[in-house]
């Protein structure tokens, strides 16, 4: 009985073992996404402020026109770049948020922290178990497994002789009532 309950305790803590190495590993790969999208946000930041370094409109004479146009469009398509980064940086925080079960960093750490406190708690009630197996020593269960087959033994032997005593009742005509004994 107790090497059943260890055995599926032991299986128990390997489920949960695995289970929070499993967590640890969507919670690292979180974290890494979560930092590469910031790094791209503060190199997004970056590009926006110095393209808004930029003068928008010429505030100097007609000869430097044509120098101002050619800035505004060499600026136009940084600009419009850093809009589609900006947008395909939305995009990927969503299906980051809906790639994941789990809708974000606190919820991976709870989770994690709850298998932990379940994973200590389940180690100690396999100490408890191992301590109390301790007390029984291995001629304890030699002996125990002898009784058993002692009454097996006892059990075939009993259902012999009752075969027997109705053959002798049916051979001088007695009848003899055998109480039913139901096994539970």
């Amino acid at each position: 009985m107790f090497e059943n309950k260890m055995k599926e305790l032991d299986r128990e803590l390997s489920q949960k073992t695995s289970s929070v190495s499993e967590l640890k590993q969507q919670l690292k790969e979180a974290k890494e996404r979560e930092e590469r999208a910031q790094t791209w946000a503060r190199q997004l930041e970056d590009q926006v402020d110095m393209l808004q370094k930029f003068p928008a409109a010429p505030r100097t004479n007609v000869g430097h026109t044509k120098e101002l146009q050619a800035v505004r469009l060499a600026t136009t398509e940084p600009e419009r770049r850093t809009m589609e980064l900006k947008q395909k940086l939305k995009e990927d925080a969503e299906q980051d948020s809906e790639a994941s079960p789990e809708p974000g960093y606190g919820n991976l750490k709870r989770l994690l922290q709850a298998a932990e406190s379940e994973k200590s708690k389940l180690q100690g009630e396999v100490r408890k178990l191992r301590k109390e197996l301790e007390n029984f020593d291995p001629t304890f269960f030699e002996e125990l497994e002898d009784l058993k087959y002692n009454y097996n033994m006892e059990v075939k032997k009993n259902i012999l002789l009752e075969e027997q005593l109705k053959k002798v009742c049916d051979q001088f005509g007695v009848s003899a009532e055998m109480p039913s004994v139901s096994i539970s």
